[in-house]
């Protein structure tokens, strides 16, 4: 019986963080020598969703006393919105009647140093903004996105000035996922609730699917029943079985290609031109390529180099 529901949340923070002990102490060491007045040093943390970016630099946040903001992009992408949701962790009281965007950077530089991380950076419009608060402070950043190849797409003033280190997160192995879900379902649910062979295949099925939300998707989705077998596990991920656990832009690109099949990347790129940029873009193809969620055909030349037509995948039954 689940009696925690909240521990089977992606966004639930346990108190100890299994399997990636060699990240979290890289993050510590980039950002340990703000503590002591000097300069820290800048991250790059790229990897596949449901690896642990995220968890592990809110972990080590939540242990650092220092002045610090962590902002979600996805939520802040505009230059404005990103520099006053900075300012706002920073202490940074700005009138109700606004500032500009130069008088926000202003007040954030005189605040250095400090610590940003900026998660999901790939979503914020003109990253290449920051570059004031980059050049002007002795403070640290840490850049989180799924995609290793995003960084190179930054003017080369503001990537050199950066210079960051860049740190990969690997999809767990087997065992780690079955360590993972093991603490999981032991904070979650009563002792017995959870037989050991579903237990197993849910750590199997997140681990093939390299994303330990799967997991946590199999978990709450059986959490309706009183005990929960292999039976039990197998009919769940059979009902989601050929649908990939998307986030909310992923779907929100699904359903306009649902309702545009046969269009260009760069015709389906304009819904979203106010969002993010078409390189972001770009990725998102490619990952919903590569889950089997769309394919592709090419062609010929197109707004910009050879483009490509969209469709949605015959498997992807939506």
């Amino acid at each position: 019986m689940l009696r925690r529901p909240e521990v089977l949340d992606p966004d639930f923070m346990p108190e100890h963080v299994f399997h990636r002990e060699r990240e979290i102490n890289t993050i510590k060491g980039a950002i340990s020598p703000l503590l002591q007045g000097k300069r820290g040093e800048n991250l790059f943390i790229y990897g596949p969703p449901g690896v642990g970016k995220t968890l592990c630099a809110k972990y080590v946040l939540e242990q650092f006393d220092f002045r610090k903001a962590y902002v979600n992009c996805w939520f802040h992408r505009s230059p404005y919105n990103l520099m006053a949701e900075i300012a706002r962790q920073l202490g940074i009281p700005i009138p109700v009647k606004g500032w500009s965007l130069e008088e926000v950077v202003k007040e954030i530089v005189k605040r250095s140093p400090f610590l940003v991380v900026l998660d999901e950076v790939d979503k914020a419009n003109e990253i290449n903004e920051i570059y004031p608060i980059v050049e002007g402070t002795k403070s640290c950043f840490v850049l989180i996105t799924n995609f290793k190849d995003w960084f190179m797409g930054l003017d080369p003033r503001l990537s050199s000035r950066l210079h960051p280190t860049f740190l990969e997160f690997k999809p767990y192995s087997f065992e780690q996922m079955l360590d993972i879900v093991k603490e999981r379902v032991k904070l979650a649910f009563t002792p017995g609730s959870v037989e050991k062979d579903a237990l197993i295949e849910i750590a199997r099925r997140a681990f093939l699917r390299r994303d330990v939300r799967v997991a946590l998707h199999l978990l709450q989705k059986a959490s309706k029943f009183e005990r929960i077998d292999l039976e039990k596990v197998n009919e769940i991920a059979e009902e989601f079985k050929k649908k990939p656990i998307l986030n909310d832009m992923e779907k929100r690109i699904v359903e306009w290609i649902k309702e545009n099949e046969g269009k260009t990347t760069g015709e389906l790129y304009k819904k979203f031109e106010g969002e993010m940029t078409e390189r972001s873009f770009r990725n998102y193809i490619k990952k919903l390529e590569k889950m089997g969620v769309i394919r592709t055909e090419e062609t010929g030349k197109g707004f910009r180099g050879r483009s490509r037509r969209i469709y949605l995948s015959e498997q992807y039954g939506i």
